[in-house]
């Protein structure tokens, strides 16, 4: 449920429930109701809280494909590479795709 996934997120980023309330502009008691199910967010909170944790909606609400986490973490390094460093990892990717799928790319 909703409620298990916002408590690690809050817990993964070290904050209190106060002090995520006081970020979403809602009291720590409306936070542990989220968390224990009692309640859902509103919309512009589940928002707000996604941009918060840098996740998607799907990925806060459990429905993100594991596929779509990879990219990703594939997109974010991909960023934090030098251009040498990403013709490398094109060149692999190049490599492992002709392995698995033949001469013919995509």
């Amino acid at each position: 449920m909703i409620g298990e996934r916002l408590e690690a997120l809050r817990k993964g980023k070290k904050l209190s429930r106060a002090a995520l309330g006081e970020m979403l502009g809602v009291s720590a008691t409306a936070v542990y109701k989220w968390e224990t199910n009692q309640t859902d967010p509103s919309m512009d909170k589940l928002n707000a809280i996604a941009d918060l944790y840098g996740v998607s909606l799907d990925e806060l609400c459990g429905r993100a494909a594991p596929q779509l986490k990879e990219i990703a973490v594939m997109s974010r390094a991909m960023r934090l590479m030098t251009p040498e460093e990403r013709q490398d990892y094109l060149k692999v990717g190049r490599i492992l795709y002709k392995k698995a799928f033949g001469e013919a790319e995509a």
